[in-house]
């Protein structure tokens, strides 16, 4: 599918700054703009659409409109107070450095398609590893291959260097491991593994070079959360011995820095392979972990904890839309659960909003995105507990009934696996029947699971009960408790209870 939209450039921000793909036209929008005649006039490329309230507005009236190409909105004072101007001739070289101005220029683009749509043929598997010691020898590439989903955390060839040597070598090292297992890839016609690498959302980290730039800028100090009380800067400490900011994306200044840092060097990396970004603590900073004193600062009320996550939701439908505008797909590590998940299990919401309102501003962007469970089917900065096992379980049969893929990663066993022979009929039974149960009362055809003990390539191998062939679901799961399941699939019946962390999966 095509998808028409509008990327904005903020008031004072550079052309080389913004994410997209601009054509080289160094004549268009010289530092007179437009030169129209008059607020309200037009010229040969440009026509005036007159005062709006706002460039959301006028990004709206320009998409709406079929000559407009691309925008500006005025914020002055003067006679161009408000005034919002289309340009017409597809050309694109807003004002560089321009304040009270606002530009976007309409781009189409394919909306790049989630790629496991076939999940009950064979089981879709994820692996998420990391070689500290550089790139992965051909066993390894091998492995990776047989998943459907496969790439590095940021622990990728940091142990190459001296920890704080790393600082600011991050998107290095892992351009590195995606470019490698790409050419492994193709090489060996294994295509179906998407390739994804590593960032983090919540905070700032100092491995990333986008992100040192930022975080040893004492003029970007407002980018960054601090304390409510005492206004110190909020810090989490890093292996790699610095301690790096908290994002603040209630300032639109945060979240214009993070698109034009982060995600315009990532919407460059499919150079390397890279068909996914995996972002982890998406939503962490408010679903619990500011509750309590993080970082060297108190607690955030949860009023600022809701400012957080509603535009935390703005940004992510923004960075969605950019990176698909690339072709990328992002993995969001979510904690959040859908209003409805804990219906007859009185067990509160862990954030200030529900999921629904981030599924809903991506959904407006008409993007491609997958919820990544890092502690299926628990979760983190809550108590645990068979309610919230429950509503996890709740929250990804939700979740797959709006449409949105999922990457389950639960623990389990360690590695190498003990191979595994089954009888059918008969109960598959074993170390890993909970966990498969777990996926199968959720699964649809987009749904892919994962198994380790911790998040290095050691901890990752190929479990024989990713090779059962557990078939078509016969009908949605069914519940009949609030913490028991059923299902039916031509190919095994499944049972599960969460309150009892006990689980049945008969083959037939």
């Amino acid at each position: 599918a095509l998808w028409v939209v509008l990327l904005v450039i903020p008031a004072a921000a550079a052309t080389s700054s913004m994410t997209g793909p601009f054509p080289d036209t160094t004549a268009l929008n010289a530092p007179i703009g437009c030169n129209l005649p008059s607020p309200t006039g037009r010229s040969a490329v440009c026509v005036s659409a007159g005062q709006l309230p706002s460039a959301d507005a006028c990004a709206a009236a320009c998409l709406a409109n079929q000559s407009c190409t691309a925008y500006t909105w005025h914020s002055s004072a003067d006679e161009w107070h408000l005034i919002c101007v289309f340009r017409t001739d597809g050309r694109w070289q807003p004002m560089t450095g321009a304040t009270e101005h606002v530009a976007g220029q309409k781009l189409t683009y394919k909306i790049p398609a989630w790629p496991v749509t076939d999940g009950y043929v064979a089981m879709p598997t994820m692996w998420f590893g990391a070689n500290t010691s550089g790139l992965d020898n051909d066993d390894t590439l091998a492995l990776i291959a047989r998943h459907r989903v496969g790439g590095y955390g940021w622990q990728q060839g940091t142990g190459t260097l001296a920890p704080a040597d790393n600082l600011g070598r991050g998107e290095i090292h892992l351009a590195a491991a995606a470019t490698h297992l790409s050419d492994y890839l193709q090489a060996h016609s294994a295509t179906r593994t998407l390739v994804f690498v590593y960032r983090q959302i919540q905070v700032a980290l100092r491995l990333f070079a986008t992100n040192l730039l930022l975080a040893n800028d004492p003029a970007k100090d407002a980018l960054w959360l601090h304390d409510p009380h005492g206004g110190q800067l909020c810090r989490a400490g890093q292996p790699w011995g610095t301690e790096d900011p908290y994002w603040n994306f209630t300032n639109p200044d945060a979240i214009d820095a993070w698109l034009q840092s982060t995600i315009k060097e990532l919407t460059e990396e499919t150079v390397y392979g890279v068909q996914a970004v995996f972002f982890d603590e998406v939503d962490q900073a408010y679903c619990g972990y500011w509750d309590h004193g993080q970082g060297g600062c108190s607690a955030q009320a949860a009023s600022l904890q809701q400012s957080l996550q509603a535009d935390n939701n703005k940004m992510i439908a923004r960075m969605v839309q950019a990176l698909n505008a690339a072709g990328i797909i992002p993995l969001l590590s979510l904690d959040n659960r859908m209003a409805h998940s804990g219906d007859g299990l009185a067990l509160p919401l862990p954030c200030q909003l529900p999921e629904d309102d981030t599924v809903a501003a991506i959904a407006a962007v008409n993007g491609t995105w997958a919820r990544f469970y890092e502690n299926w089917p628990g979760s983190f900065w809550v108590p645990d507990s068979a309610e919230l096992h429950a509503a996890m379980i709740q929250n990804a049969i939700l979740e797959g009934a709006a449409g949105v893929p999922q990457l389950l990663h639960a623990g389990g066993p360690g590695c190498p696996d003990q191979p595994r022979n089954f009888t059918r009929p008969g109960r598959m039974g074993g170390p890993l029947e909970y966990q498969v149960a777990t996926f199968l009362i959720v699964q649809t055809a987009q749904t892919v699971l994962s198994i380790s003990t911790d998040w290095y390539d050691q901890n990752f191998c190929w479990h024989s009960e990713y090779d059962v062939t557990y078939g078509t679901p016969m009908g949605a799961a069914v519940r009949t408790t609030p913490y028991t399941w059923y299902r039916n699939f031509t190919g095994c019946n499944v049972e599960l209870d969460v309150g009892k962390h006990q689980a049945l999966v008969y083959l037939k």
